[in-house]
């Protein structure tokens, strides 16, 4: 607590420095210069935070401008000193969406949806991380590689200042589950973005911002199987899921506080296999209560069913069409468990989809496919979908277009 008031009172100063500005469009210069010699990565650059109204985002900044349009303030990203419509948080989505594809090189575009980085700060404290003068060593939030080792690292990379600042790395996997200080990975955020930042500016890109993702993390709860079965249990007296809503409420604020806003899960496989080594990730083996739990949680996680909102954290229930279904109950992930297999006709669509059309339903951010796949083996029933049949094509999810499109 006393270190929100101490970053709330230095917020305060620093925006009373700020000097009163006249109505219409004005660019703001950056508030952070990294001077001739130095490098980006010497000293961290405590965010400038310009308030909007409620309800409002807030824009903050390092190295970047800012423009001030109707009383509103918005960030400049491609430091055309114009406000663009990808850069108006007041206009649709889509639209800005369209806008913004236009203004990134193919490169960024590639880099924005390659995530190849998992990993967690340096440091698990703030205090490890701060400097005998007071001050925050970026060094110890964000590792500190060249090229070569960053090229040389294994297939899921921990950003790294190379990474970001010279080979374009903009998402990857938080891996450090309850191990770090909330305020550590909300610095290990704000690193990884005064790196983002500075590098697009320097090389007169839009900046794209850095995306930390991260699998569901334990909050103190009972792990997802018990939380069923307690939900079971008040349904059984007459209760609701509100129960889920107050966990996934208090889960999502602490995501936000952290700078986390996109969630890798949950996992709403249907439990149908007792030898399956993830049953404890499910939500159980009855569907209606699954579709029940999963729409409770797109809901508190997503502020509501029409989308994420401002302070939201977008979901990505897994693993579509159910992992749940995999072979002898093999881990999927692993080559012995390749193979789903439908034991009766009409299972997929009864007891594995029901959790899945429940998201869709509630207007889950996205959906991750499973890691198996359909097989042709004589002990897997047909399977159809609403009348649809789905060929056993023996390829993996992702790759099935009946799966995927129809």
């Amino acid at each position: 607590m006393k270190r929100i008031l101490s970053f709330a009172i230095a917020l305060m100063m620093v925006l009373s420095m700020v000097p009163a500005m006249a109505e219409g469009a004005e660019y703001i210069p950056a508030p952070y210069t990294v001077a001739e010699g130095a490098k980006i990565q010497d000293a961290y650059f405590e965010p400038v935070v310009y308030l909007n109204g409620e309800g409002e985002p807030s824009i903050g900044v390092t190295t970047l401008g800012v423009l001030k349009v109707d009383g509103k303030y918005f960030r400049d990203s491609d430091n055309d000193k114009e406000l663009d419509v990808f850069e108006d948080w007041r206009l649709d989505p889509a639209a800005r969406a369209a806008d913004m594809v236009t203004k990134l090189t193919n490169d960024q575009k590639a880099d924005f949806f390659f995530n190849a980085g998992s990993g967690s700060p340096v440091s698990n404290t703030m205090a490890a991380a701060t400097r005998e003068d007071g001050t925050i060593d970026p060094n110890l939030v964000v590792p500190s590689q060249s090229v070569e080792e960053f090229n040389t690292s294994s297939h899921r990379t921990p950003p790294s200042d190379a990474g970001v600042l010279e080979l374009g790395m903009r998402n990857a996997v938080y891996r450090g589950a309850l191990k770090y200080d909330a305020s550590m990975v909300a610095m290990y955020n704000n690193v990884l973005n005064q790196y983002a930042e500075y590098a697009d500016m320097a090389a007169g890109r839009t900046v794209l911002p850095f995306t930390l993702i991260s699998n569901p993390i334990g909050t103190g709860y009972v792990n997802n199987m018990a939380l069923s079965a307690a939900v079971m249990g008040d349904l059984a007296n007459g209760g609701d899921y509100s129960m889920v809503t107050e966990y996934a409420n208090l889960d999502r604020e602490m995501w936000v506080a952290q700078g986390i806003r996109q969630m890798y899960g949950p996992q709403i496989d249907l439990s149908t296999d007792p030898r399956w080594a993830r049953n404890s990730g499910t939500y159980g083996e009855v569907p209606e209560v699954v579709a029940g739990i999963t729409t409770a949680l797109v809901s508190a996680y997503q502020e509501g069913t029409d989308g994420v909102k401002l302070n939201s954290v977008a979901l990505s229930i897994k693993h579509f069409p159910g992992d749940g279904a995999a072979e002898n109950g093999y881990e999927s992930h692993t080559y012995q468990g390749q193979w789903r297999i439908y034991s009766t006709p009409g299972s997929l669509e009864k007891y594995q989809l029901v959790g899945f059309q429940a998201a869709c339903d509630a207007g889950v951010g996205s959906i991750m496919p499973c890691y198996s796949r359909d097989t042709k083996d004589p002990r897997s029933a047909e399977q159809t979908y609403r009348g649809v049949v789905i060929p056993a094509e023996e390829i993996g999810s992702t790759y099935s277009y009946t799966m995927m499109q129809t």
